[in-house]
């Protein structure tokens, strides 16, 4: 079974904000991620929130999509430390349902992107238009079976973080050791 985006969530538009020296809320932007989507970049405050709307705010649980140029992705957004206001290369999704995910609305974002981008209008700077996105039909999965596709989600980063690591060590060991090598016929 199927459910179309916009009968689950509600999507706005990000907001054109400018930077104020004595700003109290962040401006996020796509460049506050790395290049597998994540939230990598601590945020500063650099706008004045109460220029905008309460809804313009972004919450634990929202998802931000990258809908204008061509790097696009989905993301949840963790607790933030202060008011965050998103930019206009975003859309944002705020689930009005419980039996939805927003781990696993991300994820199936995420691996349908490059049918999405098909569907981006504009030649020099794509952009996917709301409207696209409200009409995206979701599978409609228990509860239970999204959060074990989270689950696997969060593994999966794990293992990376982990096997990143390794080779950062197993770099240094082999430096080290060629080093050693080198010393000893000084």
């Amino acid at each position: 079974m199927l459910e179309k985006l916009n009968d689950i969530a509600n999507i706005q538009s990000g907001v054109f904000a400018k930077p104020h020296p004595n700003g109290d809320g962040a401006y996020l932007q796509v460049r506050h991620f790395n290049d597998s989507g994540e939230l990598d970049t601590e945020l500063l405050p650099e706008i004045v929130t109460a220029k905008h709307a309460d809804k313009h705010l972004l919450n634990e649980g929202d998802i931000v999509l990258a809908a204008k140029g061509i790097k696009n992705f989905a993301a949840v957004i963790p607790k933030l430390e202060i008011p965050t206001i998103a930019s206009t290369s975003f859309l944002i999704i705020k689930l009005n349902n419980a039996n939805t995910s927003p781990h696993f609305l991300a994820r199936w974002l995420n691996t349908n992107i490059d049918n999405i981008k098909r569907m981006a209008r504009g030649s020099a700077i794509p952009s996917i238009s709301k409207s696209v996105i409200m009409d995206l039909e979701i599978p409609v999965i228990p509860v239970e079976i999204q959060q074990s596709i989270e689950q696997i989600d969060r593994l999966k980063a794990r293992e990376k973080t982990i096997l990143e690591n390794l080779q950062i060590k197993r770099n240094l060991y082999i430096e080290q050791q060629i080093s050693n090598i080198i010393n000893k016929y000084k």
